[in-house]
């Protein structure tokens, strides 16, 4: 697949915007939803005006509890609302989902803004496992990295320009090799790639760190996880139109088809 050929309202994937999309368009029109997304097992859409809970919209119940200092933003979030984390404040989301284990392919993605790094935005597994942890995060220099334990991948893009940035990483294979990092819905040029088998342990999954360590500073929106690697094209869509299904013709993000989409 090229993204060369990636349109915003090409719903039919031939490279162009035509009738054919149009027609495409009126048939989801004032539609709720575009439908459900293969392989897409928690989405937290991070909306919530207040409360202890950050909802699951996969339709598994997997529910995040809030803790610790964080602050809900209906209005300041990249899609709708978002969650903002003060490392000071030592606050993190948590769910008892576990998480991903093994080798199994997954992906994960988040919408991002800090100006300040380190910091974990998502992670799961086992931290004294050589090869049994998922932790995605931002390094020292502000760029993005997977650490499973024993081996890391880092990217080359700095994100801290305290700017909403779409993060994606997606794996389907047995190494750090078969890990691909995504900024903005682009594939991203590996900076670092320090081989190691990844064998996932199942651990409690999270948005941030409860160790002061690892603390995020600045605004998580939109934090999904699906069980299948994501595709080129589906990854660019996620991060265009909140949404990996390309005919869906919600172009603007609101849930549902109308006049602000054309």
């Amino acid at each position: 697949i090229s993204q060369s050929c990636f349109l915003v309202g090409d719903l039919n994937g031939d490279c162009r915007v035509d009738l054919e999309d149009l027609t495409a368009m009126a048939s989801q029109w004032m539609a709720a939803s575009c439908g459900s997304e293969a392989g897409l097992i928690l989405h937290w859409r991070l909306d919530e005006t207040g409360g202890f809970t950050a909802a699951d919209s996969s339709g598994l119940g997997r529910n995040g509890t809030v803790a610790g200092g964080v602050s809900w933003n209906p209005a300041g979030g990249m899609l709708g609302g978002a969650l903002q984390f003060n490392p000071t404040a030592h606050g993190y989301v948590w769910s008892s989902y576990q998480g991903i284990a093994g080798a199994a392919p997954r992906s994960c993605g988040a919408w991002i803004k800090t100006d300040i790094s380190p910091g974990d935005i998502i992670s799961w597994g086992s931290r004294d496992a050589e090869g049994g942890r998922w932790v995605i995060r931002l390094d020292q220099t502000g760029v993005l990295c997977v650490d499973v334990g024993g081996g890391l991948v880092i990217g080359t893009t700095v994100l801290t320009d305290d700017k909403w940035h779409h993060i994606a990483v997606t794996f389907a294979g047995s190494t750090t090799d078969d890990i691909d990092l995504y900024v903005d819905g682009k594939l991203e040029t590996i900076g670092v790639d320090t081989q190691a088998w990844a064998t996932t342990k199942l651990g409690v999954f999270q948005l941030q760190s409860p160790a002061p360590s690892h603390y995020f500073n600045g605004f998580i929106d939109d934090a999904r996880i699906y069980n299948r690697a994501l595709d080129l094209r589906e990854v660019w869509n996620l991060a265009i139109t909140a949404s990996t299904l390309y005919d869906c013709a919600d172009l603007n993000t609101d849930q549902t088809v109308n006049l602000a989409d054309m």
